[in-house]
């Protein structure tokens, strides 16, 4: 079976439902590993030996993350600059090539929020990082209105676990379809 691992980076995963949520229901899944960027390296100071070789061993790779203004949380682009090396991710003894990479995203505001392509431009240092390094990119999977505050009555947030729950359901689909 087909290794996957996933590259979790929250700021404020405990508050979370979304993130949560799906990374609750994905660690359940047989060959799953799960690196929280954020409880791993709250300094930023990244062990790039360590993910690299996390990296050489999974197939496919999963990138969870909510976004942030339009962008990847700190953490994930400071884990892009310091591991996607050369000779490592792209150049000579490349050990990405041909693996399989898809960002796996929360949007707290509804997508009727994100003008239409929106989320494809937001996505575009992913894929083109990808192709940089002869990944195989997929599609992003996004979901929209996930934001969760202790002031939502409970309707709201029962309405943002289902949302979530569909969310991991989709990408549980796509790992044992993998």
């Amino acid at each position: 079976m087909k290794k996957t691992l996933v590259i979790l980076a929250h700021p404020d995963l405990e508050n979370s439902v979304g993130s949560k949520t799906i990374i609750a229901s994905l660690s359940k899944l047989p060959n799953i590993s799960v690196l929280n960027l954020t409880a791993l390296y709250p300094d930023f100071n990244i062990d790039v030996a360590s993910e690299q070789t996390a990296l050489a061993e999974a197939d496919l790779i999963i990138l969870q993350y909510p976004i942030y203004w339009y962008n990847m949380p700190p953490i994930l682009k400071q884990w892009f600059d310091k591991v996607f090396t050369f000779g490592f991710a792209f150049g000579a003894g490349a050990q990405l090539t041909n693996k399989t990479i898809i960002s796996s995203v929360t949007a707290g505001a509804p997508e009727s929020s994100y003008p239409e392509g929106e989320m494809k431009r937001i996505m575009l240092p992913v894929k083109a990082t990808a192709a940089f390094c002869k990944i195989n990119y997929l599609n992003p999977i996004a979901s929209y209105g996930i934001y969760s505050s202790p002031d939502q009555d409970a309707k709201t947030r029962a309405n943002i676990l289902k949302i979530a729950q569909t969310h991991a359901y989709k990408l549980e689909s796509l790992i044992t379809n993998f």
